[in-house]
C-alpha cells in the first residue's frame, strides 16, 4: 500500500543525515518493491502486496462490484486515488532523494492514461474495473486531488507541459466543486473506517 512509498524518502533522508548506508539501502528496497507491482497495458498497477504469500492484489476493496467492505485480499478494480498517491510519493522520492529513472519509466504509462481519464469538469474516476470501465462511485468527490498532486509532481520531474495542464484541469474542478462547499468526501467514510450510505455527503 502507499505507506511504503511514503517511507522511502524518510529512510533516504536519515540515511544521509546519519551516514547510515543501511537506511539508504532500505529506501531503495522500497522502490524496488514498488517497481515490481504488476501493471496492465494502460499502466494501472497493483497497490496491495501480501507479504505472507508474496503476491500482489489490485487493492483493498471493490465498490464497483458491490464489495464495499475494506481489507479484501483481492479485487477486480483499481483504486485511482491510491495509485496516484503511491505514484506521487515515489516521484517525491525521485525529486528529493535519488534520480532513479526507473520511477519515471514505470509511471509514464499511468500518467498518460490519467490524462485521458480527466472528464470535461476536471474530475477523474475513483475506481476503474479490470475491464477499464470507469465507475461513477465517488467521481465528484475530493479524491481527484491525489491525481492532481501526482500529475503536478510528474511535471516537476519531467518538465512535460501536458502533465502540468492535466493537474490544472483537476485543480479547477477542486476549486469550483469541492472548496466552496468544503466537500471533503472520500472512500474512508463509506468503505473503510466508516459505513455511511452513499447519500451521506457531509456531517452537518
Amino acid at each position: 500500500f502507499w505507506n511504503n512509498a511514503r517511507d522511502d524518502s524518510g529512510f533516504y533522508f536519515w540515511g544521509q543525515r546519519l551516514n547510515r548506508t543501511e537506511l539508504i539501502d532500505r529506501a531503495k528496497r522500497i522502490v524496488n518493491l514498488s517497481m515490481s507491482a504488476p501493471r496492465n497495458e494502460q499502466g494501472l498497477f497493483a497497490t496491495l502486496y501480501i507479504a505472507k504469500t508474496k503476491t500482489w492484489a489490485l487493492q483493498f476493496s471493490d465498490p464497483p462490484h458491490g464489495k464495499n467492505e475494506f481489507f479484501l485480499r483481492s479485487s477486480d478494480s483499481y483504486e485511482v486515488s491510491a495509485m496516484s498517491k503511491t505514484a506521487a510519493h515515489l516521484i517525491d522520492y525521485y525529486l528529493r532523494c535519488d534520480k532513479d529513472q526507473r520511477i519515471i519509466d514505470y509511471f509514464t504509462p499511468y500518467a498518460d492514461w490519467l490524462l485521458t481519464a480527466i472528464n470535461e469538469r476536471g474530475a477523474v474516476p475513483s475506481y476503474v474495473t479490470t475491464e477499464m470501465e470507469s465507475s461513477p462511485i465517488l467521481l465528484y468527490s475530493a479524491q481527484p486531488a491525489s491525481s492532481m498532486w501526482f500529475l503536478a509532481a510528474f511535471y516537476n520531474a519531467t518538465k512535460i507541459d501536458k502533465y502540468r495542464d492535466g493537474a490544472k484541469k483537476i485543480a479547477s474542478f477542486l476549486e469550483h466543486d469541492i472548496l466552496p462547499e468544503q466537500k471533503w468526501v472520500d472512500m474512508e467514510q463509506y468503505y473503510s473506517c466508516g459505513k455511511k450510505p452513499a447519500e451521506f455527503e457531509r456531517d452537518q
